[in-house]
């Protein structure tokens, strides 16, 4: 489990934490146990990253509400970076649904900016 970054800290001990997930769910379960112990969002040793365009909602979320939020550039010869991004999309492929999700969004936001309605 965690632990508070600030009473390790005083001991010298420099341990950071990321916490690198499509998964809306563990996001959820860190940020419990981040508010059960006492870590501050913006804590510097608990970060949270995703690959840039994967569940960018997510992390546009955890940023605007105070967390630290990362993104994974790929960058790269297109024949070394595909098939690692082709392996990282088969172990998250919630994040696929979560990206069609993210476009079912965008687009209500467009509406709306556009429409007004």
């Amino acid at each position: 489990p965690f632990s508070s970054s600030s009473s390790k800290k005083s001991q010298g001990f420099g341990i950071s934490t990321i916490i690198a997930t499509h998964n809306r769910q563990s996001i959820l379960y860190a940020i419990e146990q981040m508010d059960a112990l006492g870590i501050a969002k913006d804590d510097p040793s608990i970060n949270f990253a995703q690959i840039l365009g994967l569940c960018d909602n997510l992390g546009h979320a955890l940023g605007d509400a105070g967390y630290n939020a990362n993104k994974l550039v790929l960058f790269g010869d297109f024949e070394e970076v595909f098939p690692w991004l082709l392996r990282r999309l088969d172990e998250n492929q919630d994040a696929l649904g979560a990206t069609v999700a993210e476009a079912d969004l965008l687009m209500s936001e467009i509406r709306r900016r556009c429409f007004g309605s």
